[in-house]
C-alpha cells in the first residue's frame, strides 16, 4: 500500500543543503538515484551557481529556498516514480520558477524501499527580464520592473497554498495509483479517513485507521535506531495491521473465486475438452495482447492517436503502404521520392502531437491504462477459473481420445511457438537500443554487427509466424475431414523453429 507523505520546508544553507540531497561529499550515500534542474537563467552556469548566487545577494535574514519532501509510492518502479514526480512539478512550476530535485531510495529493516524526493525551488517568478546575477536577487520594482530583481510570489509562504498544493499531490498521485490498481493514498487526518471509510461502509479500512499517526520524528528514530520500548510496539502493530489487511484482502479474493469457479463449472459441464481449451487459448491471447498495449510507449502512441481523431493513425497506414512500395521499387529516383513523403509524414505527426497539451496527453495514457488494468484483472481472473476446468477435463480424456490429445498437442506446439517469437521481439527491440546508444558513441563497427544479427532475429520472426499459420491451416483442414467422417492429421515436422531450420539444411 503507497503512503502519503508531503511536507514544505525552508532554509538559507542552500549549498550544503543542495550537496545533501546530491549525496555529495560528507553527505555521500548509496541510496542517490537521480537529480535534476530546471529553467535556470542563462546568466547561471548550473543550479549550484544560481544557489550560491541566492546567498551572497539575497537579504540577510531571508529564507534562501524552499523545499518540497515527497514520498513516492514503492510498488511502481523508477522510471514510473519519475514520471510523476516531473508532470507534477510542471504543473506547478512550469517555466516560471526554478526548480531542481533528487530522488533518493534508502532501505529501511523496518519498512523496505522507501524511495522519496527532495524538491528545492524559489519563490521569485522568472519573467524573462535580464538581470545580472546580483540584480536577480534584488528587491522588485513595480514602477520598473527591469531595475529591481524578480518578483517573490509571497502566496507560497501562506499556510493554504501548502493545504492546496498538498491536495493537488494527492489528486495527482492517486490518477496514478488508480490507473496501476494500487489503492489511493489521502492527504486528510486519520481521524477524518476513518469517518469517511465508516460512511463508504468499509469496516476493515475504518478499523485499520483508528490508530494514532506516526510522527516524523519516529522515522527519524527508526533511521538511528533510537526507539524507545513504547515506540517499537507501535512500529510492530502497524507492520501487523498491514499483514492483517493483506490477509483479508487476499481471503475475500479466493473466496470470490471459488463462487464464480463453482457457478462457470456449473454452466460449462456439458462442454467438449476442445471447447474449454478453445475458451483458454483465447483467454490467454487477449491477455497477451492486453500486456502489449500496457507497454508505456504504446500507451502514449495510443493516447496521440485517440486525441487526433484517427489523423495519426492515418498517416501511419499511410506511412506503412509507402514502405511496402519501397521494397518492391528498384528504380532510385523513385524511392528516395517515397523516402522524401516518408519523411513529410513524420513531419506532420511531429505537428500533430506538437498541438496536443502534455497533462492532456497524460490523462489519457492513465484513463487507457486504468481501462487495460480493469479488463485485465478480470481476464485473468477468467483464466485461473478456465485453467482449473481445463485440468478437470484434461484429467478425464482417455488415452484413446486420438482426436483431443492431438488437438492439445497442436495448442501447446502454437503456445511454445508464441513464446519463442515474444522471446526474439525482445532481443531485437533491445538490440534497436544498443545500435542506438552505439550510433550516438560512434562505436559504427559494433552498431553494424547488432544490425546483422536483427537481420537474423526477422527472418526466425518471419518463420515462427509462417509455422503457426501452418499449424492453424491444417487445424481447420483436419476439422473439416471429422466433420465428414475422416480423421486425416499432419505430423506437424515444422511445428518449431528448430525443425523448420532443420529442415532446410537437410534440403
Amino acid at each position: 500500500m503507497a503512503i502519503y507523505h508531503f511536507r514544505l520546508k525552508k532554509g538559507k544553507k542552500s549549498i550544503s543543503h543542495l550537496e545533501y540531497i546530491m549525496r555529495e561529499g560528507k553527505y555521500h550515500r548509496d541510496d542517490f538515484l537521480t537529480s535534476e534542474s530546471f529553467n535556470i537563467p542563462k546568466e547561471f552556469k548550473d543550479v549550484k551557481d544560481f544557489w550560491e548566487s541566492a546567498i551572497l545577494y539575497e537579504r540577510a535574514n531571508a529564507n534562501i529556498y524552499r523545499e518540497y519532501e515527497i514520498s513516492l509510492p514503492k510498488e511502481l518502479n523508477f522510471e514510473t516514480n519519475k514520471k510523476i514526480l516531473d508532470s507534477f512539478l510542471k504543473k506547478q512550476f512550469g517555466k516560471n520558477y526554478v526548480y531542481n530535485y533528487a530522488i533518493h531510495s534508502p532501505h529501511s529493516s523496518e519498512g523496505g524501499e522507501q524511495p522519496h524526493a527532495h524538491i528545492m525551488f524559489c519563490e521569485r517568478i522568472l519573467d524573462g527580464i535580464p538581470r545580472t546575477k546580483e540584480k536577480f536577487f534584488k528587491r522588485y520594482n513595480a514602477k520598473n520592473p527591469e531595475n529591481g530583481g524578480a518578483k517573490k510570489n509571497r502566496v507560497m509562504q501562506q499556510k493554504e497554498f501548502l493545504i492546496g498544493v498538498r491536495k493537488e499531490w494527492e489528486n495527482h498521485l492517486n490518477k496514478f495509483l488508480d490507473a496501476y490498481g494500487i489503492e489511493k493514498v489521502s492527504c486528510e487526518t486519520l481521524k477524518k479517513q476513518r469517518d469517511e471509510a465508516l460512511i463508504e461502509g468499509d469496516l476493515v479500512k475504518a478499523e485499520l485507521l483508528n490508530r494514532k499517526p506516526v510522527a516524523d520524528i519516529l522515522n527519524s528514530k527508526i533511521k538511528k535506531n533510537e526507539l524507545d520500548e513504547e515506540e517499537k510496539e507501535e512500529i510492530k502493530y502497524r507492520k501487523n495491521e498491514k499483514k492483517l489487511k493483506k490477509k483479508i484482502d487476499e481471503k475475500i479474493k479466493l473466496d470470490n473465486l471459488k463462487d464464480k469457479y463453482k457457478k462457470e463449472k456449473e454452466k460449462k459441464k456439458e462442454k467438449t475438452f476442445k471447447e474449454i481449451l478453445d475458451e483458454k487459448e483465447k483467454l490467454e491471447s487477449e491477455i497477451f495482447k492486453l500486456y502489449k498495449k500496457l507497454d508505456p510507449k504504446r500507451l502514449t502512441e495510443n493516447a496521440y492517436g485517440i486525441l487526433s481523431k484517427g489523423e495519426i493513425s492515418k498517416l501511419k497506414n499511410e506511412k506503412r503502404s509507402l514502405f511496402k512500395k519501397i521494397k518492391n521499387t528498384k528504380d532510385k529516383l523513385e524511392k528516395q521520392k517515397l523516402k522524401n513523403k516518408i519523411k513529410n509524414i513524420d513531419k506532420q505527426i511531429e505537428t500533430i502531437k506538437s498541438l496536443c497539451d502534455e497533462e492532456t496527453v497524460l490523462n489519457k495514457e492513465l484513463e487507457l491504462r486504468k481501462k487495460y488494468m480493469k479488463a485485465l484483472k478480470y481476464l485473468n481472473e477468467k483464466l485461473i477459473i478456465t485453467n482449473n476446468i481445463f485440468l478437470e477435463k484434461l484429467k478425464q480424456i482417455d488415452e484413446n481420445d486420438y482426436e483431443s490429445l492431438k488437438y492439445y498437442q497442436a495448442y501447446l506446439q502454437r503456445k511454445d511457438l508464441r513464446e519463442e517469437k515474444e522471446n526474439l521481439q525482445k532481443d531485437l527491440k533491445r538490440n534497436k537500443a544498443k545500435i542506438k546508444k552505439d550510433v550516438a558513441i560512434k562505436f559504427y563497427k559494433s552498431a553494424f554487427n547488432t544490425k546483422k544479427i536483427n537481420f537474423d532475429l526477422r527472418k526466425k520472426i518471419k518463420i515462427c509466424d509462417s509455422i503457426l499459420k501452418k499449424i492453424e491451416r491444417d487445424q481447420k483442414i483436419n476439422e473439416k475431414n471429422i466433420q465428414y467422417g475422416e480423421f486425416t492429421l499432419d505430423d506437424y515436422r515444422y511445428s518449431t523453429l528448430e525443425g523448420y531450420l532443420d529442415s532446410l539444411d537437410k534440403e
